[in-house]
């Protein structure tokens, strides 16, 4: 393991001779092959319209044909692309608010050369949605070395977005390039990359109202998984090494898969939690409720007769628009629910058991894991446009989303004081209290090795406006990095590259020996302790990657407001 990961990617620089003129889009050379040979015009058309001209593979549901290409611009080594697979049934009409159903088969190879439709969403200012949004969206996409049956290692990756956005195909920026592209990571990593659509905002986390459960984008990605356990050997992966990797709200739902949501288990076998919003409160069953009624009142469709059949009635568009206006959100206020997130998962006491870090904490877990944060993790969360946060609106801020007494807290322990600017304490508490102490104490938690780190590399891309990320690494900001996929207006420095380079060896070797990754050495001498109560170390990720000691700066709070909050009934000391 040591000399793959040195003769891979060891240290940043140690690719960039083989690596230069790197490709940053596997989608781009996607569609320009469908368009210069394969033209598919239609999902209808995608089964049996045309001959396949490129790699079978047979799945559970009938062959899937898919396209070879370049591993990258400038690569000579190719990889195999399966772009747009279907894994459910559309949730249009009846299927709308009800768990994902198992795509029918087909006979006729399905030629799986583009991408799949995002799922219905608003606007994504971050990271715009390439394609015509639609409720038959429950697509997957593979990138594999080769479909050989060399039973190679599997990362399912599951993108953030606050569970209002997300696709997989989302842009660096409009008509830029694919940012989880898994062309270049399968490539240099020898593992078989697969990325997933999900349901989001009320289409995905509706509940309560006819007797909605909730969750059926957790639902979705967990049917996904169920997929690639299903299919993956066909694709040369291997279903006995599936690591589960998220970000953001994508970090949420694999913490969820390891540690609250029993029906998950056994379908991965490690976990790559990146930015995970850990200490943020879950809804249960009757907030949710009240939110449902609130947003069944905001779409016209009254209590009094069969709300849900007037809501399935509705098209998507009209759920979309109505899922944030005034009236819900501030009868959501009104009601007492507490969250920033408006829509996400509920703990439904069947499917999802409990709030994870809760779980993880009160029953454990024991799953290799590796954990991570950027250092800067709040600033976007309150920076606000610039405009100044008073002693008032922070306060109102931190009882909204923690509750009143843990809001009160917060205060005591960041305000600067009445008549001063609030920010800098909230992007701090922020940082802190939600993302970098609860990921800590989920590390604490593992009963497998768990791996820590920190990105603080200062990212030349500028995916925000914010003046604080050119002091900080924002919020997302790492995700370029792990797919390698920055070009055109927005392209990595040659520095950047080897560092991107250096990311995608730390997953490629923890995707191949998660249980020993303490042991692989890094380049010079570097190497990554398991992050445990006796050796308290992390990963700090930048141009000169090294290992220090844990900020643990406000876990002190955090552990307050954990038991504040009633997450867990004995949480371990962070310090």
């Amino acid at each position: 393991m040591c000399a793959r990961l040195a003769a891979v990617s060891a240290r940043p620089g140690a690719l960039r001779a083989r690596l230069a003129d790197t490709r940053a889009r596997l989608g781009a050379a996607a569609l320009a092959a469908v368009i210069a040979g394969l033209a598919v015009a239609t999902t209808a058309q995608a089964q049996g319209a045309a001959p396949c001209d490129g790699p079978l593979v047979q799945t559970s549901a009938g062959p899937v044909c898919g396209l070879e290409l370049p591993a990258y611009d400038g690569a000579d080594v190719t990889v195999q692309a399966f772009l747009g697979i279907p894994y459910a049934e559309s949730t249009a009409g009846e299927n709308r608010w009800r768990p994902p159903v198992p795509k029918a088969a087909w006979t006729e190879p399905f030629l799986a050369h583009d991408y799949g439709s995002p799922c219905p969403q608003g606007a994504d200012e971050l990271l715009p949605q390439r394609g015509e949004k639609s409720e038959d969206c429950l697509s997957l996409n593979v990138w594999t070395p080769a479909a050989d049956g060399a039973g190679r290692p599997v990362i399912v990756y599951v993108y953030g977005g606050a569970f209002v956005t997300g696709s997989t195909a989302a842009q660096l920026y409009p008509d830029g390039p694919l940012v989880y592209d898994g062309g270049r990571l399968a490539a240099t990593q020898d593992v078989v990359v697969v990325t997933l659509n999900y349901r989001v905002g009320a289409l995905g986390f509706l509940a309560g109202v006819g007797g909605l459960e909730g969750n059926y984008g957790l639902k979705d990605q967990q049917l996904a998984l169920r997929w690639a356990q299903a299919n993956v050997a066909a694709f040369g992966g291997d279903p006995a090494r599936v690591t589960l990797a998220g970000q953001s709200a994508g970090a949420m739902s694999a913490t969820a898969h390891l540690t609250a949501i029993p029906s998950s288990r056994g379908l991965f076998s490690a976990a790559i939690v990146m930015s995970n919003p850990a200490g943020m409160p879950y809804r249960g069953m009757d907030e949710a409720t009240r939110l449902g009624m609130a947003f069944g009142d905001a779409a016209g469709c009254p209590r009094r007769g069969d709300q849900l059949a007037c809501l399935r009635a509705l098209p998507f568009e009209e759920i979309v628009e109505t899922q944030t206006v005034r009236l819900v959100v501030t009868s959501v206020l009104r009601s007492g629910v507490d969250g920033l997130l408006l829509w996400s998962p509920v703990v439904d006491g069947e499917f999802l058991v409990g709030v994870p870090i809760g779980e993880a904490f009160a029953h454990g877990y024991a799953v290799p894991a590796m954990i991570g944060t950027t250092t800067g993790e709040g600033v976007i969360f309150g920076y606000g446009g610039g405009a100044r946060m008073g002693f008032m609106e922070m306060s109102v801020a931190a009882q909204v989303m923690l509750g009143r007494r843990a809001g009160d807290l917060v205060m005591r322990h960041y305000t600067p004081g009445f008549g001063r600017d609030h920010r800098p304490a909230w992007m701090d508490m922020f940082t802190e209290v939600v993302f970098r102490c609860p990921s800590l104490g989920l590390a604490l938690a593992n009963g497998a090795p768990s791996y820590v780190y920190e990105f603080e590399h200062l990212s030349s891309l500028g995916l925000y406006q914010a003046a604080a990320c050119r002091e900080q690494a924002c919020h997302s900001e790492d995700v370029p990095y792990v797919f390698g996929t920055a070009a055109g207006e927005k392209a990595f420095t040659p520095e950047e590259r080897e560092l991107s380079d250096f990311l995608q060896g730390l997953w490629g070797a923890f995707a191949h020996a998660p249980n020993t990754m303490g042991w692989t050495e890094l380049g010079d001498g570097l190497r990554w302790p398991r992050y445990d109560a006796s050796d308290r170390r992390v990963l700090a990720i930048g141009l000169e990657p090294h290992v220090r000691e844990a900020n643990l700066a406000g876990c002190d709070v955090a552990a307050e407001v954990g038991q504040i909050r009633g997450i867990v009934d004995r949480l371990p000391e962070l310090r």
